[in-house]
């Protein structure tokens, strides 16, 4: 008897088709949980550092949700903060979604890694650790996280995560005050042979504190990054060829937030994205299958009840622009943020889709 085979596929092409099915059928195949907001970091850019003290889900109620979102089809579980490591149920937790079937991944400061969580990730492990870099020295932590030992209790971590076989990837959030520590934090990911992305454009605070805008780069600054680093400019080279101008259907939401994604907070609330919480739907009181069937799509359907500079705009499709962040920034959903818009425009430039139009704004300085 001939022995048959599953054929293998690769992670991109078994992502992809699922994905597209997934928007057929709109299914909730891809989550994030804040297990805590929570930090023993003080992040001088962090957007949840002010929100007030919260009834954090308990170790039960995650397990209640987890139960939930599975059941309903979801693959990929995203498990966040704060700095989810501090929460003494974090073990519990993740080793009850890997053992749901969950693709898991975990967004972490690093410090907090020691031998028994090196050990839990090592027995189960996630899809990836994501570990935050803030810079490459201790002055640099001190400037951005409050205190400068913090870069050898992250550099400990990746070493534990690496020598426990652990799938490990960096990032970082670019502002003026690492911006000098790029190039080092990118050789230190090449001799780990990690995977390392970085991200130039913060936000607002939940609580609508426009403090990181004093920290932010310029748009000038952000595209001489993406020139600058040989896999940020080819991803552009190749948006840039494949450029093709998008209608504008009238909706306030324009991604793909809430079609195939969901977000979860510390207390159970849940909405579009992290960043979209202005429409929230509290799992305590109801459930998953409700609000993600009945609920988000109602918040989904939203139109824009007025016209604004974006309608027009030719590089629309090339910018960042969205409603949660048009929240976060004025209390407006619909009103453009004009940091967004000029990162946008200086790009256009740098890559050749410069025919904007006569009132595009200059591409220069801060909103």
């Amino acid at each position: 008897m001939t022995e048959s085979r599953v054929p293998e596929v690769g992670y991109e092409y078994f992502s992809e088709r699922v994905h597209n099915q997934s928007l057929r059928k709109r299914l909730p195949l891809s989550g994030s949980i804040e297990l805590t907001f929570a930090c023993n970091f003080r992040c001088i850019h962090c957007y949840c550092v002010e929100e007030p003290p919260r009834r954090e889900l308990s170790l039960e109620e995650i397990r209640g949700l987890v139960d939930q979102v599975a059941d309903e089809g979801c693959l990929w579980m995203l498990l966040t903060g704060g700095e989810p490591l501090l929460r003494r149920d974090f073990a519990d937790i993740y080793n009850y979604c890997r053992r749901k079937g969950l693709v898991t991944t975990l967004f972490t400061n690093g410090s907090l890694v020691n031998e028994r969580i090196a050990g839990v990730l090592s027995d189960l492990k996630p899809f990836v650790v994501e570990i935050t870099l803030y810079g490459f020295s201790p002055e640099t932590y001190r400037a951005v996280t409050g205190r400068a030992e913090n870069f050898e209790k992250v550099l400990r971590g990746i070493d534990l995560l690496q020598k426990a076989g652990v799938p490990l990837r960096l990032k970082s959030m670019i502002l003026q005050q690492n911006k000098g520590d790029l190039p080092r934090i990118r050789e230190f990911a090449q001799s780990r042979g990690l995977n390392y992305r970085f991200d130039p454009v913060l936000n607002p605070t939940l609580s609508g504190s426009r403090k990181p805008e004093e920290l932010m780069l310029t748009p000038e600054e952000i595209v001489a990054l993406d020139v600058g680093d040989p896999e940020r400019l080819k991803s552009w080279d190749e948006f840039c060829e494949k450029f093709t101008f998008a209608s504008d259907d009238g909706r306030l939401y324009k991604c793909g937030a809430g079609q195939w994604s969901f977000h979860i907070d510390p207390e159970g609330k849940l909405s579009l994205c992290m960043f979209a919480r202005q429409n929230q739907y509290d799992l305590r009181s109801g459930n998953f299958h409700e609000a993600f069937y009945t609920f988000l799509p109602t918040v989904l359907g939203q139109k824009e009840s007025r016209v604004t500079k974006c309608g027009a705009c030719p590089i629309r499709n090339m910018c960042g622009q969205c409603a949660g962040w048009a929240h976060l920034y004025s209390g407006d959903e619909e009103e453009p943020v004009e940091y967004l818009c000029r990162i946008a425009h200086a790009r256009a430039n740098a890559f050749g889709l410069n025919k904007i139009g006569s009132s595009a704004p200059p591409a220069s300085g801060n909103a």
